[in-house]
């Protein structure tokens, strides 16, 4: 009945057309993009508190809003920085939590329950959680050819570009950088505020009055209902400008009266835009989940060209970063070292077995790929280049099925048996054991799938991909390989030949006998053979460099740009046109996208930045015309930018493979006393300095700001009716403004802003002069402040960072240009440790930085393994019946990474995450390979009674060519990856294939003295030949 089933051609074709069809509809409807997407777990929780030093932010903002939060247990770490006026709070979410929206509605709901616990004045905190994700299409709105646009005219435009960009189908997320609030300005002329006996908060009081948006009831009975509003809305500046301030014997005194009022963005701005030395505001968008970006990118591309058209003169709306192009480029090299790879193997499939098996197994491969793919949307992955660089991984692996399943009736068939009993025997003896070595091979991988977080979400599809594979060719193997035998190969004959059987020399064979002879009759020697190079692979794995992710080849970087903390955003702005000016000169650059007071728009998946709210720092995004170029510049742009611009902090950072990265070096600092914290960080800042390869070394704690400290005499204020809090008030409300309403044009809502001129309030003097208003007199002359309070310049703390509800001294720096960060974080330890540097008691430090990073990573991933290789051993047991055989193979695990390491040493690679990767790969093929070899030599009886004769046989006989022939293919797999360039995949391919060519002497040698010197004992004469693996 099976074998009627098999061998049915509609059938066959039937399920070889539904196969092409849910392969190549999964290939068509699978979302693509460049890299996998990470799930974003932080989110930045931004609470104004005008005017407030950052200690009082802390203490009457952060704190709170730390102390609500800490109670969730989904929440992984807590960290904030309060500087003046604001409260920035960066939740980060543990790895385990997968579905995020609940627990961000969770800590919302959270921060609604303390708002009435924040100072008045304090705006509503301000969860971001749409943060974290790359824009997949970006525009830059500036002026033409360098004219003076009003920055309001770019805001406009930009926001009617928004939306555009929300009403393309697909579109999940719009945001714009580089845009300022929009306000309506009153400046009050101080001496006509004193002559009409009023200060800024009256006015902006009278305002708040007049602005009539409140309902005013409903007027009912028994046949309508009508709604009652009052037509007193300030709907324009002219309806403002005749509000009345007060009334005295001559007439009512109006606001135009004693001020000027204009529309205008708030000044100064929040932060400020560059595109190619234009101001400019960007305009990011991301598409929905699930969506092909090749297919929405020109969706959206034809639907902004259509509003350009529409534009004024003067003003550009350009490209700036699209993702297609990017993700078109990053698959067409990966799936084209798929398909050299597919080739090799062939080749090789051709030279190892002959012609018509090499056929046979060279259709099963497509088959294969397409189930695969039509796995991808059960599996949850989309084709992007970790996805398809598991399937060329997979690419040897998978064509061990079909080859063992193609020897096997190809040997039953030269043996005279016809096809139906041909194929019923391969079941019979191969469907358990091949479905048991499948399992062992993707038991191995199953920890990188399992792995959580940032790590697991960057590496896992890699591994999905190769379970998928690996689940595809059993079942390709044991369908189509039975199915398609008969049109393949005839009963009864065994052809000769290179074509029938590949090659076959004895000028080989004669010498791989004698040479597997000679240690098989000395086992010891032959496991000296084996263990030596794996133990130096051990030994020397301690001289490799470690490192997390690898720095990757691409036509852009970033740089950012840090001035002193007390430096306002004008200032930053006038650097980073300076800077942004020596950009666009130097040869190779041809784009400059620049953000101020704030991190730049997302353009690629992993460079998420902290920095919000500050305007001492500028971002840049810099495009060049190659990634040779870019590997070129910088570091030239580094030693460059760093002298010709000594009043700022500057630093050229690439990007790089895997999840957000933290600062290649950092020193964390715990304790309760910011001086104290202060002194030890410029301490370890001084030393770290002087470690070779380091790049701007910093703390995050000083106090080198100034600050001008109001000190209230109580009996006199109390004298005259004021008080403290009345005169911070006033003082507020002058030199910050006060809002008094909202003006209302359409469905636009603007704050107006109340305060005196910039010239009123720009100097200490201004301090010194200003006149306080007392309530209830009717004096136009107010009372000087330096009447009742000495006014003094103290210094102030900049920034105060905590870490999980404990204040941080932060002492970090980057790493020159692809060096490697682990050296140099070792010679600061050793540094440190010279330098005698000890923290005083109820201080601490500890090592964050990559490497913390790193270390995570591992230590989440071994905790999946343990658990899998428990599970591992328990199926070679039961398999086995022996806990010798299984012990035989668990060293072959050992073995396989001491090889591996061998290979990193050789190669000169730094041991990434990535190698670990392959490593774990490795070691299921090499227990594969050594459970093949047991099972061989089991099924053997006078192998199995220790005749040394007999266990050469076993070796040097059809298991020889299976090994050879997998092996070579697996390899001849990756050579594509050794060619591709870069630094991410040539090492995990080198590292891979090497260590498996040196994985043939543990089926060759190590297998067979192990087999000889500790499982032939009488006891086990009678055993029962393993049903794990398969019979070569």
């Amino acid at each position: 009945m099976l074998t009627r089933l098999v061998f049915n051609p509609r059938i066959l074709a039937l399920s070889l057309l539904f196969l092409a069809a849910v392969g190549l509809g999964a290939i068509q409807t699978v979302p693509r993009s460049e890299d996998p997407t990470i799930k974003a777990r932080i989110a930045g929780i931004t609470t104004v508190y005008p005017g407030a030093s950052a200690t009082r932010v802390e203490a009457f903002v952060t704190q709170v809003i730390e102390d609500e939060l800490r109670t969730l247990a989904e929440i992984e770490e807590l960290s904030s920085t309060s500087r003046v006026g604001v409260s920035i709070v960066q939740v980060t979410l543990a790895d385990q939590i997968t579905e995020v929206e609940p627990i961000w509605s969770l800590v919302r709901d959270r921060l609604a329950d303390i708002r009435s616990l924040l100072p008045a004045g304090t705006t509503a905190p301000d969860l971001n959680e749409d943060g974290g994700y790359a824009y997949t299409v970006a525009y830059a709105v500036s002026a033409s050819d360098g004219r003076d646009v009003d920055r309001l005219i770019l805001q406009r435009y930009a926001e009617a570009l928004s939306d555009v960009l929300r009403a393309a189908p697909g579109t999940e997320y719009v945001a714009q950088h580089g845009s300022s609030p929009e306000v309506v300005e009153v400046i009050i002329d101080e001496m006509a505020l004193q002559a009409a006996g009023q200060d800024v908060q009256s006015v902006a009081s009278a305002l708040s009055s007049a602005d009539a948006r409140n309902s005013a009831g409903t007027l009912s009975n028994e046949v309508t209902s009508l709604t009652v509003e009052l037509s007193n809305t300030l709907d324009s500046l002219d309806r403002l400008r005749q509000i009345p301030i007060s009334r005295d014997g001559a007439g009512a005194l109006v606001l135009g009266d004693i001020a000027t009022i204009q529309r205008t963005v708030a000044q100064p701005p929040v932060a400020t835009a560059l595109y190619n030395g234009d101001l400019a505001v960007l305009v990011g968008t991301r598409m929905e989940p699930g969506l092909r970006v090749d297919l929405w990118v020109p969706t959206v591309l034809e639907a902004v060209e259509v509003f350009t058209d529409r534009r004024v003169e003067g003003i550009d709306i350009d490209l700036v970063f699209e993702q297609q192009s990017y993700t078109e480029d990053r698959l067409l090299s990966v799936v084209t070292s798929l398909i050299q790879g597919l080739m090799i193997v062939v080749a090789i499939l051709f030279f190892t077995m002959g012609i018509r098996s090499a056929l046979a197994v060279g259709l099963a491969i497509p088959m294969t790929a397409l189930l695969t793919a039509a796995m991808f949307p059960l599996a949850g992955i989309s084709f992007h280049q970790m996805s398809i660089i598991g399937i060329v991984v997979a690419l040897g692996l998978m064509v061990d099925n079909a080859i063992i399943m193609t020897n096997d009736i190809r040997e039953d068939l030269a043996q005279g048996s016809d096809h139906g009993v041909a194929v019923s025997k391969a079941y019979k003896k191969l469907f358990f054991p091949l479905m048991a070595s499948t399992v062992t091979t993707m038991l191995a991988f199953s920890p990188i799938a399992l792995l959580p977080g940032p790590a697991g979400e960057f590496v896992g599809p890699l591994s999905v991909a190769v379970l998928c594979a690996l689940f595809s060719s059993f079942v390709i193997s044991m369908y189509v390989i039975p199915a398609i035998s008969p049109h393949l190969f005839k009963s009864g004959t065994a052809g000769r030949g290179f074509l029938a059987n590949g090659i076959s020399s004895k000028v080989l064979s004669v010498p791989f006998r004698a040479f597997v002879g000679f240690f098989v009759r000395r086992p010891i020697v032959g496991l000296t053979f084996c263990g030596a190079p794996a133990v130096l692979g051990i030994l020397s794995l301690s001289t490799v460099p470690t490192e997390f992710f690898p720095a990757m080849d691409r036509d852009q970087f970033r740089i950012e740009v840090m001035m002193p903390q007390s430096t306002i955003i004008t200032r930053t702005q006038e650097v980073a046109e300076r800077i942004e000016a020596e950009l666009l000169q130097t040869e190779g650059v041809t784009q400059t996208l620049v953000s101020i007071g704030a991190a730049s728009p997302q353009l690629y998946f992993n460079t998420i930045s902290s920095e919000s709210a500050n305007p001492a720092f500028a971002d840049f995004i810099v495009n060049t015309d190659g990634h040779e170029r870019t590997d070129e510049l910088i570091p030239h742009l580094q030693d460059r930018l760093s002298m010709m611009f000594p009043e700022a902090r500057v630093i050229v950072i690439g990007y790089g493979f895997g999840p957000p990265g933290a600062t290649p070096i950092e020193l964390q600092m715990f304790g309760p006393d910011m001086e104290v914290l202060e002194e030890y960080g410029q301490i370890a800042a001084g030393i770290l300095a002087n470690v070779p390869e380091v790049v701007g070394a910093d703390v995050s704690l000083h106090r080198d700001a100034v600050q001008v400290q109001v000190t209230v005499n109580d009996e006199t204020a109390r004298l005259v009716g004021l008080d403290a809090s009345t005169i911070a008030g006033q003082l507020n409300a002058a030199l910050s403004g006060q809002t008094g309403g909202f003006v209302v044009e359409a469905s636009e809502q603007l704050p107006i802003s109340v305060r005196f001129a910039k010239s009123a309030r720009s100097r200490i003097a201004d301090i010194n002069d200003f006149a306080l208003f007392v309530p209830g007199t009717q004096t136009p002359a107010g009372i000087p402040l330096t009447g009742l309070a000495d006014i003094n310049l103290v210094p102030a703390w900049v920034d105060i960072d905590r870490l999980d509800g404990e204040r941080i001294q932060t002492v970090s720096s980057n790493v020159t240009y692809q060096t490697i960060a682990a050296p140099v974080q070792a010679d600061f330890e050793r540094a440190l440790e010279e330098a005698g540097f000890e923290m005083p008691p109820g201080y601490r430090y500890a090592f964050g930085g990559a490497q913390e990073q790193r270390s995570d990573a591992v230590a989440r991933l071994m905790s999946q393994v343990v658990t899998l290789v428990l599970l591992a051993l328990t199926i070679l047991v039961l398999a086995f019946n022996s806990f010798r055989r299984m012990g035989v193979v668990l060293i072959t695990g050992i073995l396989t990474a001491g090889f591996a390491f061998l290979v990193l040493k050789l190669t000169g690679f730094a041991f990434g995450f990535i190698i670990i990767i392959g490593v774990m790969g490795l070691i299921g093929v090499g227990l594969n390979m050594s459970i093949v070899m047991i099972a061989a030599l089991d099924e053997d009886d006078g192998a199995r009674s220790g005749k040394v004769d007999r266990i050469i046989d076993v070796v040097c006989g059809p298991t020889a060519r299976h090994i050879w022939s997998t092996t070579i293919t697996t390899a001849g797999g990756f050579i594509p990856l050794m060619l591709i360039g870069g630094d991410f995949w040539p090492p995990f391919a080198y590292v891979f294939a090497g260590g498996l060519l040196l994985l043939t002497i543990v089926a060759y040698i190590y297998t067979p003295c192990m087999y000889r010197l500790l499982l032939v004992r009488r006891a086990e004469h009678d055993i029962v030949p393993a049903q794990t693996a398969v019979k070569a």
